[in-house]
């Protein structure tokens, strides 16, 4: 694992297990990662779309980070109309926020940057997560990490208080998108989403047209929504 503590090995598992089928632990396949993960236990993550052959191959491997063929096969997904080429397996870093618990920064660090070695290169994240904590650590994850590509999904609206649709304006967009630039330390956001907005903000033309002037002026790359009801999810696309 390199410079990776077993600790920051062992949280990262925790952030990958729900994506993976397979886990190897001490040269065998753990069938249920949650029961059989005893960290400092030396550990590979294996995707689930990965051959029999594949397996085999890595776990004859001394090293955690997955063959370059395998990384390159992980890239393989456009991210529906953005054009984005995704890694099907994306990381959700809320919890690098502290929301669910301590986290120190050398485990996030540790699981954001064995997720890129495994060949994850599409982050998720919100302004809201440890109020900027996570973005903050991307940051430096991609500060770091120059020449990887790395594409991240922030969200805002949630800052907004109280979170009403009437908030979803030009003004308070612009500022969320601003104050995560400088968290990200990037020149355009790659995606962002309205954060689970109020139900009526997708009937509202000006929420938009906010968005689409941040897109017209290179702040924002490609928009979206975040949702919590198949509703809104029908709206955000028939809009």
């Amino acid at each position: 694992c390199g410079q990776r503590s077993p600790r920051s090995v062992a949280r990262a598992v925790a952030c990958f297990r729900g994506f993976y089928r397979f886990l190897v632990i001490d040269g065998r396949v753990a069938t249920n990662p949650a029961d059989d993960l005893r960290p400092p236990r030396a550990w590979k993550v294996l995707p689930r779309y990965l051959s029999v052959e594949d397996v085999d191959r890595l776990m004859n491997q001394p090293d955690v980070s997955a063959p370059r063929g395998l990384r390159d096969r992980a890239l393989i997904e456009l991210l529906y109309a953005t054009g984005m080429r995704v890694s099907e397996i994306s990381l959700g870093t809320w919890a690098f926020g502290d929301g669910w618990g301590p986290v120190s920064e050398d485990d996030a660090l540790g699981a954001l940057n064995l997720a890129v070695d495994l060949g994850v290169n599409f982050l998720d994240t919100a302004d809201v997560y440890g109020d900027g904590r996570s973005e903050k650590l991307i940051g430096r994850l991609l500060k770091d990490r120059p020449h990887d590509e790395i594409l991240v999904a922030t969200k805002a609206g949630r800052r907004l208080d109280p979170h009403t649709p009437e908030g979803y304006d030009y003004d308070n967009l612009s500022a969320f998108v601003e104050r995560s630039l400088k968290n990200l330390g990037v020149e355009a956001l790659d995606l962002l989403q309205l954060h689970c907005p109020p139900t009526e903000v997708y009937r509202q033309d000006s929420t938009f047209e906010a968005l689409d002037r941040l897109q017209e002026a290179g702040k924002v790359r490609n928009y979206g929504v975040s949702v919590e009801k198949v509703e809104e999810a029908r709206m955000a696309i028939d809009y």
